[in-house]
């Protein structure tokens, strides 16, 4: 999405996760003939359940909502756990009379809105906002993911499929639906991905893992991607890729604050629907190990006697190893200028830099790409800022790809800046968005100075390996490195199924570093989608959207690269 600071967006969505607050509302339908039974809350270390439902009495409806609030202008991903509830043909609501109540309804939904709110009863699964006794809708600004365990496709109630027409030809089905709308059809406020029915019954699985995250495209006039994914059930998988108009739409604002909930309603029936909010696991030691950067004046050096370990001799020696396709600084984008630096040598010519901090742009280079730039002159980019940022490269490539280059447990890009304007950021996401702002036109001074020493700081931090200023704190989750630049490469194990496919394309990833990236590219070579990845996964993307063709699904971690074909046919 088009962004007015981008660094703001990396730090909106870091929330204390073991100090989460809800927000619950419970009720029941008008023929309801007992009050709701209350939420039940259960606290562990590891999650916090919520009880929305119980078999007793009929016609309940109830939503938790986390207090959290979360934007679009940033990466972001909340996991829960979900149980549905166990069908059963016995009804334990003795107000009602058999066999036209039982046990096994509605289902769940988990809702992404402005305001956080409680939808009707019934065949509404608590997020729908039209009440089926009344006939009335009302469009509320939402956009839900329907996880439904119920049948409703008669006209009429009959005392078994609902009030109202739903459109839905089977039981456990999903889909993402907008505006309160809870009928799959094609009317002012349609069903914005197609109904699916599900290979497994929600209802006898237990619980289930869930996971929504939203992904960002960072490019003027796009939205990003909203992703749902169960590891223990990747069947339930789905994504779907919003514009800007479509956030506008659903949300009433291109960039709003959202509050993300489950709701949960019985209709004719009564179940049990629980859900578990996932609490993050206890922060590791503040320590997390000995890393390792260097300054500009030690990336610079020339290798005199390498037998002491002088700082030009590992460049020189490893430099091959790290970047295969040389190190850059600068953006690639349209319009955009960088550097790329494809030999050791060329970084030791341009470093040290100095002389008064400007970006790439405001030193006069032309737009595009400038190799191994040589000399003094403005136009090969030469300014502190620019020379703090290739010393932090430089380093930050090394520590990704060689697990000797700094011992410690968590890389380099993952730490966290402690202080100053980029406090809470990652050294990997501070780094993106220097590169991006001295590449593409980015002037302001306090800007330019904020880059400057905050990339100066962490290239001071642990000089040689032997040092920590204290500058960077460990990250709260740390990702650990893998063990060698071998197990790094051999963990993108990927394959694409079914392959040709209708547009529905699953990745298969047995094994595959935390911080990774899918993204599928279509035939004009663009990004349709993307999903950040780690561990063994089963992703499923839905680009039936952007037509027929060859895409290109990258499954990209550090360096390293695997790219498989995916065909789509009509």
């Amino acid at each position: 999405m088009k962004k007015l600071y981008v660094f703001l967006s990396f730090i909106l969505f870091a929330f204390g996760v073991n100090a989460q607050t809800f927000t619950t509302f419970a009720g029941t339908a008008p023929t309801s003939t007992g009050p709701h039974p209350g939420i039940l809350e259960t606290v562990t270390p590891t999650y916090r359940e919520f009880r929305l439902t119980t078999n007793a009495p009929i016609e309940q409806k109830a939503a938790v909502w986390h207090d959290g609030a979360l934007s679009l202008t940033g990466n972001w991903t909340r996991k829960a756990a979900l149980n549905f509830g166990p069908y059963d043909e016995t009804n334990q609501d003795a107000s009602k009379p058999n066999p036209t109540y039982r046990t096994g309804a509605d289902g769940i939904g988990m809702v992404l809105a402005p305001a956080k709110y409680l939808g009707e009863w019934g065949e509404e699964v608590g997020y729908g906002t039209r009440d089926v006794l009344a006939g009335t809708y009302v469009a509320n600004n939402s956009l839900a993911f329907e996880m439904d365990t119920w049948k409703n496709e008669t006209v009429g109630f009959n005392g078994s499929e609902g009030y109202l027409d739903h459109l839905e030809r089977d039981g456990n089905h999903v889909a993402f639906m907008s505006k309160g709308n809870t009928i799959h059809n094609a009317g002012a406020f349609p069903a914005v991905g197609v109904l699916r029915t599900l290979t497994f019954d929600l209802e006898t699985a237990g619980w289930i893992d869930v996971e929504l995250s939203w992904t960002d495209n960072p490019a003027a006039g796009q939205g990003g991607t909203l992703s749902v994914v169960s590891p223990s059930h990747p069947n339930l998988n789905s994504s779907i890729v919003l514009s800007e108009a479509q956030i506008t739409s659903y949300f009433g604002s291109v960039n709003p604050t959202l509050f993300m909930g489950f709701s949960a309603a019985t209709g004719s029936a009564g179940n049990d629907h629980r859900v578990r909010w996932v609490l993050n696991p206890p922060p590791p030691p503040a320590d997390c190990g000995q890393l390792r950067t260097q300054t500009q004046g030690g990336w610079g050096q020339d290798c005199k006697d390498d037998s002491k370990n002088n700082p030009g001799c590992y460049r020189d020696a490893n430099f091959a190893t790290a970047f295969p396709m040389g190190v850059r600084i600068g953006s690639t984008a349209p319009g955009c200028r960088s550097l790329l630096f494809t030999t050791s040598a060329a970084v030791e010519a341009f470093l040290p830099s100095g002389g008064p901090s400007k970006g790439l742009a405001q030193l006069g280079l032309p737009a595009g790409q400038t190799i191994n730039p040589a000399g003094t002159s403005p136009a090969t980019g030469r300014s502190n800022i620019n020379g703090q940022l290739l010393a932090l490269s430089v380093s930050v490539g090394f520590d990704n790809a060689i697990p000797s280059f700094g011992p410690a447990g968590v890389n380099l890009k993952d730490m966290i800046i402690g202080s100053g304007a980029f406090a809470g950021q990652t050294v990997g996401a501070f780094l993106a968005y220097a590169n991006t702002y001295i590449g593409c036109n980015g002037t302001d001074a306090q800007i330019i100075s904020d880059i400057q020493s905050t990339a100066t700081s962490i290239n001071e931090n642990y000089v040689d390996g032997k040092v920590d200023n204290g500058f960077l704190d460990c990250p709260t989750a740390p990702k650990m490195r893998p063990t060698s630049t071998t197990a790094l490469a051999a963990a993108l194990t990927a394959s694409v199924y079914p392959n040709p496919s209708r547009g529905q394309l699953n990745v298969n990833l047995s094994k595959i570093p935390a911080g990774s990236e899918i993204q599928v590219i279509n035939s004009r070579g663009a990004i349709v989608a993307r999903r950040a990845a780690g561990g063994a996964q089963n992703l499923m993307f839905d680009v039936s959207q952007y037509g027929a063709g060859v895409y290109l699904v990258k499954i990209i971690s550090g360096s390293n690269v695997q790219t498989l074909k995916a065909i789509v046919q009509q």
